[in-house]
């Protein structure tokens, strides 16, 4: 038994707009599902919810409130929000600084990554802490065990890359904080769409 989830963004409510919905969930599940199995796959959807009246100021912040509902095989979420481009509205000097900064975080990341990879140690035969196999480093992907799963790299470096993961998480929620600031100044003049989730039974 297998389900089928994702979204669609919709220019409203109307009953055409919810038929095309109907004919789009339909479709992806049948390109999905089972249809020697279940010949009306598709066919009986749950029901479209509308989960607030608010309109909210971008897709993010529409997609996050429906995260906060366990509505999974119940019903298929929707609510609106202001389709706000991001492209084409001006980055502010702090945004650019903070890119800019998280790109060069990245860089040292992936460095750090190639740097400290299992397969370029100089050891041929690489231990692992935990069951204690000696392995072919060849014989290893992802720095880990292929045995236990263990990850083989020392403490040193797992911390070290959880500095590294942080520091870009941090960066990432400023500049979310700043691009924020910016739908509010333009979100008004943005059009209003619809998101809709959905997971339906598929075979």
């Amino acid at each position: 038994m297998s389900w089928l989830n994702g979204e669609l963004i919709l220019n409203g409510m109307s009953k055409k707009d919810l038929a095309y919905a109907h004919d789009y969930i339909r479709s992806t599940v049948r390109n999905n599902g089972d249809t020697r199995e279940f010949s009306n796959l598709g066919d009986e959807q749950r029901p479209i919810k509308k989960m607030s009246e608010r309109i909210f100021d971008c897709y993010e912040d529409a997609d996050s409130y429906l995260d906060t509902f366990n509505w999974e095989r119940k019903y298929n979420p929707i609510v609106a929000f202001r389709d706000v481009d991001l492209r084409s509205i001006k980055k502010t000097k702090k945004i650019e600084n903070l890119e800019a900064r998280k790109e060069k975080e990245n860089e040292k990341l992936l460095e750090y990554y190639r740097k400290t990879n299992v397969k370029n140690f100089k050891a041929k035969l690489v231990t692992c802490p935990t069951c204690e196999s000696k392995i072919n480093k060849e014989y290893i992907n992802n720095c880990t065990c292929p045995l236990c799963r263990t990850d083989l790299r020392s403490e040193t470096t797992k911390k070290t890359i959880e500095r590294y993961e942080s520091n870009i998480e941090k960066l990432e929620e400023e500049i979310k904080k700043e691009n924020k600031k910016l739908i509010k100044k333009v979100k008004d003049k943005a059009p209003i769409k619809y998101l809709l989730l959905f997971e339906e039974y598929c075979g």
